[in-house]
Protein backbone atom coordinates (compact mmCIF):
# COMPACT_ATOMS: atom_id res chain seq x y z
CA UNK A 1 0.00 0.00 0.00
CA UNK A 2 1.64 3.29 -1.05
CA UNK A 3 -0.37 5.79 0.97
CA UNK A 4 -4.12 4.52 2.87
CA UNK A 5 -7.24 6.31 2.70
CA UNK A 6 -10.87 4.66 4.13
CA UNK A 7 -10.94 2.28 0.73
CA UNK A 8 -7.94 0.24 1.58
CA UNK A 9 -8.76 -2.54 -1.58
CA UNK A 10 -8.27 0.67 -3.99
CA UNK A 11 -4.74 1.80 -2.43
CA UNK A 12 -3.54 -2.06 -2.52
CA UNK A 13 -0.64 -2.80 -4.33
CA UNK A 14 -0.49 -6.33 -5.50
CA UNK A 15 3.14 -6.41 -6.06
CA UNK A 16 3.96 -6.58 -2.07
CA UNK A 17 2.02 -8.97 -0.40
CA UNK A 18 2.68 -11.03 3.36
CA UNK A 19 2.01 -14.75 3.30
CA UNK A 20 0.16 -16.34 6.47
CA UNK A 21 -0.87 -19.70 7.19
CA UNK A 22 -4.46 -20.19 8.34
CA UNK A 23 -3.89 -21.85 11.50
CA UNK A 24 -1.31 -20.45 13.81
CA UNK A 25 -0.74 -23.60 15.41
CA UNK A 26 0.04 -25.66 12.36
CA UNK A 27 2.85 -23.26 11.49
CA UNK A 28 4.13 -23.51 14.84
CA UNK A 29 4.21 -27.53 14.30
CA UNK A 30 5.60 -27.25 10.51
CA UNK A 31 8.37 -24.34 11.60
CA UNK A 32 10.74 -26.83 11.65
CA UNK A 33 11.44 -30.82 11.79
CA UNK A 34 11.14 -30.20 15.59
CA UNK A 35 11.12 -32.87 18.41
CA UNK A 36 8.28 -33.33 20.47
CA UNK A 37 10.11 -31.24 23.86
CA UNK A 38 11.42 -28.70 21.47
CA UNK A 39 7.74 -28.09 19.97
CA UNK A 40 6.50 -27.91 23.73
CA UNK A 41 8.73 -25.85 24.84
CA UNK A 42 7.71 -23.24 21.77
CA UNK A 43 4.15 -23.49 22.86
CA UNK A 44 4.98 -22.77 26.61
CA UNK A 45 7.31 -19.89 25.56
CA UNK A 46 4.17 -18.64 23.18
CA UNK A 47 1.67 -18.78 26.26
CA UNK A 48 3.93 -17.39 28.99
CA UNK A 49 5.18 -14.66 27.08
CA UNK A 50 8.76 -15.90 26.70
CA UNK A 51 8.89 -15.99 22.92
CA UNK A 52 11.62 -14.89 21.84
CA UNK A 53 11.43 -11.68 19.44
CA UNK A 54 12.95 -13.88 16.23
CA UNK A 55 9.52 -15.88 16.96
CA UNK A 56 7.06 -12.95 16.48
CA UNK A 57 5.82 -13.30 13.77
CA UNK A 58 3.85 -16.25 15.04
CA UNK A 59 1.82 -13.47 17.04
CA UNK A 60 1.56 -11.21 13.76
CA UNK A 61 0.42 -14.67 12.40
CA UNK A 62 -2.62 -14.82 14.87
CA UNK A 63 -3.63 -12.01 14.47
CA UNK A 64 -4.23 -11.67 10.82
CA UNK A 65 -5.96 -15.44 11.66
CA UNK A 66 -8.04 -13.31 13.69
CA UNK A 67 -9.31 -10.42 11.46
CA UNK A 68 -9.01 -12.83 8.34
CA UNK A 69 -12.01 -14.90 10.44
CA UNK A 70 -14.41 -11.83 10.81
CA UNK A 71 -14.28 -11.87 7.04
CA UNK A 72 -11.96 -8.97 6.70
CA UNK A 73 -9.09 -8.49 4.19
CA UNK A 74 -6.24 -8.32 5.10
CA UNK A 75 -3.93 -4.85 4.83
CA UNK A 76 -0.84 -3.85 5.53
CA UNK A 77 1.93 -0.63 5.00
CA UNK A 78 5.59 -0.54 4.53
CA UNK A 79 7.13 3.06 4.01
CA UNK A 80 10.88 4.53 3.76
CA UNK A 81 12.28 6.20 6.18
CA UNK A 82 13.89 9.38 5.62
CA UNK A 83 17.91 8.86 5.66
CA UNK A 84 17.57 4.90 6.43
CA UNK A 85 17.73 1.98 4.86
CA UNK A 86 15.00 0.44 7.16
CA UNK A 87 11.13 1.16 6.36
CA UNK A 88 8.37 1.91 8.77
CA UNK A 89 5.55 -1.03 8.64
CA UNK A 90 2.08 -1.34 9.87
CA UNK A 91 1.02 -5.05 10.20
CA UNK A 92 -2.42 -4.04 9.60
CA UNK A 93 -4.91 -1.32 8.57
CA UNK A 94 -8.96 -2.30 9.88
CA UNK A 95 -11.38 0.41 8.04
CA UNK A 96 -13.59 1.64 10.53
CA UNK A 97 -15.90 3.87 8.61
CA UNK A 98 -14.33 6.88 7.56
CA UNK A 99 -11.43 6.23 9.24
CA UNK A 100 -8.46 3.68 9.05
CA UNK A 101 -7.34 1.95 12.42
CA UNK A 102 -3.45 1.00 12.44
CA UNK A 103 -2.59 -2.53 14.20
CA UNK A 104 0.92 -3.10 15.43
CA UNK A 105 2.02 -6.36 17.08
CA UNK A 106 4.90 -6.60 19.34
CA UNK A 107 6.30 -9.93 21.27
CA UNK A 108 8.08 -8.52 23.77
CA UNK A 109 8.49 -5.06 24.18
CA UNK A 110 5.47 -2.68 23.16
CA UNK A 111 8.44 0.46 23.16
CA UNK A 112 9.44 1.80 21.11
CA UNK A 113 6.57 1.81 18.43
CA UNK A 114 8.15 4.25 15.67
CA UNK A 115 6.48 2.73 12.99
CA UNK A 116 2.53 3.47 14.77
CA UNK A 117 3.55 6.83 16.06
CA UNK A 118 4.78 7.83 12.75
CA UNK A 119 1.78 6.78 10.85
CA UNK A 120 -0.58 8.28 13.44
CA UNK A 121 1.64 11.62 12.73
CA UNK A 122 1.58 11.27 8.94
CA UNK A 123 -2.45 10.40 8.26
CA UNK A 124 -3.87 11.97 11.47
CA UNK A 125 -6.84 12.98 9.35
CA UNK A 126 -7.70 9.37 9.10
CA UNK A 127 -6.41 7.84 12.26
CA UNK A 128 -8.48 6.30 14.49
CA UNK A 129 -8.34 4.75 17.72
CA UNK A 130 -4.35 2.70 17.19
CA UNK A 131 -3.72 -0.31 18.51
CA UNK A 132 -0.64 -2.30 19.94
CA UNK A 133 -1.40 -6.22 20.18
CA UNK A 134 0.72 -7.79 22.75
CA UNK A 135 1.06 -10.21 25.39
CA UNK A 136 0.96 -7.16 27.59
CA UNK A 137 -2.29 -5.99 29.60
CA UNK A 138 -4.41 -3.48 28.58
CA UNK A 139 -3.28 0.59 28.99
CA UNK A 140 -3.43 3.26 26.77
CA UNK A 141 0.09 5.11 26.12
CA UNK A 142 -0.74 8.46 24.62
CA UNK A 143 -3.38 7.91 22.09
CA UNK A 144 -2.54 4.47 21.39
CA UNK A 145 -4.09 1.41 23.24
CA UNK A 146 -2.40 -1.35 23.87
CA UNK A 147 -4.42 -4.32 24.21
CA UNK A 148 -3.65 -8.49 24.65
CA UNK A 149 -3.58 -10.64 21.84
CA UNK A 150 -6.42 -12.80 22.86
CA UNK A 151 -8.53 -9.51 22.56
CA UNK A 152 -8.61 -8.74 18.93
CA UNK A 153 -11.55 -10.89 17.68
CA UNK A 154 -13.09 -8.53 20.33
CA UNK A 155 -12.42 -5.33 19.06
CA UNK A 156 -13.42 -6.64 15.44
CA UNK A 157 -16.57 -7.20 16.44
Amino acid sequence: MTAPSVFLSKDEDIDYFKLYLADTGLMVSLLADLSEEEGENIYAKLLSDKLPANLGFLYENAVAQAIQSTGRNLFYMTWPKENSTHNYEIDFLIRRGTHVQPIECKSSRIDPHLSLDEFCRKYSAIVIDPLIASQKDIRKIGAITNIPFYMIPNILE
